[in-house]
């Protein structure tokens, strides 16, 4: 098992209804609609939590959608991974051959 699991997942939307429709009928998702403060996030239950908000079943995550913009970088999906240091764990993406977009200086 791999010790920097995949924890949590977002996707952009253009139509907030439509996309909400979709992940309810096709997977069975259920749909936490934030306010206009939380930037209109709708958080994505795909799996049973307990009383903290954590999943209960190991291997699973939950996820949120949030409105694209007019920037291109608004479109892409974004995946989180747990990792122990995150200074290390951007030295080990630039050994494979990955680029830091940001800095965490």
């Amino acid at each position: 098992m791999s010790k920097n699991p995949v924890v949590h997942f977002e996707m952009g939307y253009f139509d907030r209804e439509r996309m909400k429709k979709f992940y309810e009928t096709a997977f069975g998702w259920q749909m936490q609609q934030m306010g206009a403060d939380m930037g209109n996030y709708i958080v994505a239950h795909t799996a049973e939590t307990d009383e903290k908000g954590m999943v209960k079943t190991p291997g699973t995550i939950n996820g949120g959608f949030y409105q694209k913009t007019d920037n291109p970088l608004s479109h892409a999906p974004s995946v989180v991974i747990s990792v122990p240091d995150v200074k290390a764990a951007m030295k080990a993406v630039e050994a494979g051959g990955g680029k830091i977009l940001g800095s965490m200086d």
